[in-house]
C-alpha cells in the first residue's frame, strides 16, 4: 500500500487511524498499570502520616503525665465537654482546622487514613486506662503500676461514627469483656493461657452500633495503628494484639 504523499510529492507524517488506536491502547495500559500504583503510594503516605500523628499524642500524653502527678487524662469526663484529646490538646502544635467540626482541636488526632473525614478525633483510649478505672475507684491509673509498658496499649485506630468522631474510649474490644479487668480477674475469668489470645476482631465498620470497636482501616483494612505506653507506636494486624495488651495490672 502506497504512503499517503502531500500535493509536493512528501511523505504525510499524519498518523494512520491503525496507529492512533495502538496509542491509545498503550496510554490505557500505562494508566491501568500506574493509578493501583499511585492509589498504593497515596495509602502508605496517609497510613505514615497517621503513625505520625498517633506518635505525637503519645509524647503528648508523657508530658501530661509529668505535669499531673503521673496520672493519666480520663478518656471521657461524662459531662461531654472534657475528653482526653481536649485535655491533651494543649500539648501538641496547633494546626489550621480546615475541615473539622472544631477549629481549636489540633489536627493531630485527625486520621488522614479515616474513611470518615469528618469529626475532631479519629483514635480512642484503652478504656481500662482511661474510664473504666476512674468510674469504679474514682481515681486514675498511674503508668508506675504496669511492669511492661512496651505490652500496654494506650490509643488506638477507633470505629468512626456517622459524624466522623470516635468514642473517646474503646469499650468495645473484644467485645467488650476486656473493660474493667486485671489480669487476675481476667486470669479467672477467660482462663490464664486466654490472656494470650488475640483479640476478637470485632465489627470492622464506621457507624453507631460499632463505637468502642478497633477500626482495622489500614493495609486494606487489615491492619490498625497503636500507641504503647512506653510511647512507641506500632501498625499490628488482628493477630497480634493480645488481649493482655488491653488489661490493667
Amino acid at each position: 500500500m502506497n504512503s499517503p504523499r502531500s500535493l509536493h510529492g512528501q511523505i504525510n507524517p499524519a498518523f494512520t487511524l491503525i496507529e492512533l488506536l495502538v496509542v491509545i491502547v498503550i496510554i490505557g495500559i500505562l494508566a491501568a498499570l500506574g493509578i493501583p500504583a499511585l492509589n498504593r503510594a497515596r495509602r502508605s503516605s496517609q497510613e505514615a502520616a497517621g503513625l505520625s500523628n498517633l506518635r505525637q499524642i503519645a509524647l503528648a500524653t508523657q508530658g501530661y503525665l509529668n505535669d499531673h502527678e503521673n496520672k493519666f487524662p480520663r478518656a471521657d469526663s461524662g459531662n461531654s465537654k472534657v475528653y482526653f484529646y481536649t485535655e491533651l490538646n494543649a500539648y501538641l502544635k496547633q494546626l489550621p482546622g480546615v475541615g473539622t467540626t472544631d477549629d481549636s482541636i489540633s489536627k493531630v488526632f485527625q486520621d488522614p487514613a479515616a474513611a470518615v473525614k469528618k469529626g475532631v478525633n479519629h483514635f480512642t483510649m484503652n478504656a481500662n486506662i482511661g474510664n473504666y478505672y476512674y468510674v469504679s475507684n474514682n481515681t486514675q491509673p498511674t503508668p508506675l503500676i504496669f511492669d511492661k509498658p512496651s505490652e500496654v496499649v494506650t490509643f488506638f485506630d477507633g470505629a468512626q461514627v456517622y459524624d466522623g468522631n470516635v468514642e473517646s474510649y474503646g469499650w468495645g474490644v473484644d467485645g467488650g469483656t476486656l473493660n474493667g479487668l486485671t489480669m487476675g480477674n481476667a486470669g479467672a475469668w477467660f482462663g490464664a493461657a486466654n490472656l494470650e489470645k488475640t483479640v476478637a476482631k470485632g465489627p470492622n465498620e464506621d457507624k453507631n452500633n460499632t463505637k468502642g470497636n478497633i477500626r482495622w482501616r489500614n493495609k486494606n483494612n487489615t491492619a490498625a495503628k497503636f500507641a504503647f505506653l512506653d510511647g512507641h507506636v506500632a501498625m499490628l494486624t488482628p493477630d497480634q494484639v493480645k488481649r493482655r495488651y488491653f488489661m490493667l495490672p
